[in-house]
């Protein structure tokens, strides 16, 4: 049974305009250490990021919560095809929703990045 669904979208630039030192301070703040080696190893990475950006938001919302309940780097994005790892108090919520599984798809254009979130429980 579907308990939630969450979709965010953001324009890439947001990101890549960043002044150097405002953006290293919020890929810190927002992307695990695994998050950044990967997107890093793109020549341009910021699509990646800001797919990755995306789909920590539509989960958030797929789980109803309020902004700035969640911290960033509970959710981490992994492998090909894109996965969800949560960790900490994301990842006891879920449980406790009785979250058994959650899809994710993401995508990205020359201008836009877009995550869909679907969380099915038992």
């Amino acid at each position: 049974m579907i308990v939630g669904i969450g979709v965010d979208v953001e324009e890439i630039r947001r990101f890549r305009c960043m002044k150097a030192g405002v953006r290293r301070r919020v890929l810190r703040r927002i992307l695990t250490e695994e998050e950044r080696d990967y997107c890093m190893r793109f020549r341009d990475p910021w699509p990646h990021v800001t797919a990755r950006f995306c789909a920590k938001e539509a989960l958030v919302k797929a789980l109803g919560l309020e902004r700035g309940v969640a911290r960033w780097r509970e959710v981490e994005v992994t492998g090909n095809p894109p996965r969800i790892r949560l960790r900490g108090n994301l990842l006891h919520l879920t449980l406790n929703l009785n979250v058994t599984s959650i899809h994710l798809s993401l995508s990205h254009s020359k201008h836009l990045a877009i995550a869909v979130v679907v969380l099915e429980a038992a």
